[in-house]
């Protein structure tokens, strides 16, 4: 929902080629993660990685993460909001991975820093209503510590500065050409939580 046509920049991702990045990931990481394992055992030690094969696309990212069984937070979804309202219906309830964490901050600021911030993903749960023509979501991240909750929350102030206007000390409006929505962004300890509404 913060992807759009027609801009150009200098980065290598940015929003004309995000989603294609996004798709590629299997070609590009998923290639690297099995020669590691063929280098090392050949078809042998490639057999012995599809029989336990990675959970997460940190575990593909990061090779010695699969090797160490890293596991990762799985939060529970939101049931309802402050005023629940039967109107409103679940399209979307899942977990996106570090992978998809880097590429959506990538889009909109600079490879490395979103690439970095990331990198200390520890489980997340994206849950997306609707109701007519609006919607809401809500997105809760977990981090491997404290300072990577933070060097999130830098990069993606960064990302929404970009791309709306600042509303409060921690809230954002976002307009046309994206789609307009506003964003809140509230960080507790190691774990940050992003409710978007459409507006």
């Amino acid at each position: 929902v913060l992807f759009r046509s027609g801009s150009k920049t200098d980065k290598e991702i940015d929003e004309n080629n995000s989603l294609t990045v996004l798709f590629l990931f299997p070609y590009h990481y998923g290639s690297t993660f099995i020669a590691r394992f063929y280098i090392d055992g050949g078809f042998e030690g490639v057999n012995e990685v599809l029989t336990a094969p990675p959970t997460t696309t940190e575990q593909i990212i990061h090779v010695e993460k699969y090797l160490s069984s890293e596991l990762f937070r799985d939060f529970e979804s939101f049931e309802s909001f402050d005023k629940p309202n039967p109107n409103w219906r679940i399209v979307k309830d899942t977990r996106m991975g570090e992978y998809f964490l880097y590429i959506f901050l990538a889009t909109h600021v600079f490879d490395s820093a979103a690439y970095n911030a990331a990198s200390g993903w520890d489980g997340d749960r994206l849950t997306i209503y609707r109701s007519g023509d609006g919607f809401k979501w809500r997105w809760k991240i977990g981090f491997d510590t404290v300072n990577d909750a933070n060097e999130f929350y830098i990069a993606m102030a960064l990302m929404l500065n970009k791309l709306g206007t600042k509303t409060s000390e921690s809230s954002w409006e976002i307009g046309e050409p994206y789609v307009r929505q506003k964003i809140k962004v509230e960080i507790d300890g190691d774990v940050i939580t992003l409710y978007g509404e459409s507006i």
